[in-house]
This record gives structure tokens, sequence and C-alpha cells, in this order.
């Protein structure tokens, strides 16, 4: 798998610390999970991964992650090939 597209389904902080925890996704490139309410718990689970060093694009717009959720994704050394990360709506 190089892409999920999660959008819009409502899986809130349980889902996005759920999803934060797969270890198997090892070609991912592409996480689009905005719009699901993860907030700042799910927004520190998912930068806690250190499986997804492919990953290119991560979308958690609209998910309420705030000023904590920034600072843990932007703690993350994982995603080294990181080159868009949209996190507009999420009060920063």
């Amino acid at each position: 798998m190089t892409t999920l597209n999660l959008s819009h389904c409502e899986i809130g902080s349980e889902g996005a610390i759920g999803i934060g925890k797969n270890t198997t996704w090892t070609n991912l490139t592409i996480l689009n999970l905005a719009n699901n309410e993860s907030g700042a718990v799910g927004a520190r689970a998912l930068s806690e991964n250190t499986t997804w060093t492919k990953l290119t694009t991560l979308d958690l717009s609209c998910n309420g992650i705030g000023l904590e959720g920034a600072f843990a994704l932007s703690m993350s050394s994982t995603w080294t090939k990181l080159t868009s990360l949209e996190i507009s709506f999420n009060m920063i």
C-alpha cells in the first residue's frame, strides 16, 4: 500500500492512535486523514510511528490538533521524506 485515504471517516483520536501503531505499511507515501477530529492525542500518536519512512504527504486538515498536536508532528524524526503537510483549520 502506498496511499491511504481515510478522510471524513470520523475515526477520532482512538482511530488515529490505532493507525499510528501500524507497523506493516512500510511503503506508505500518502496518508490523508483530513476531517476526522483526531485532536492532539491522535496527532501525537501518528507522529510516534517509526515505520512510515517513505511518507511524503500527510493531510491532517480539520482535525483540531491545536498547538500541542502541531508540536508533536514537528518532533517526528522518521518522516525525513515528507514534502507536503496539510494542517489547515486546526486551531493553530
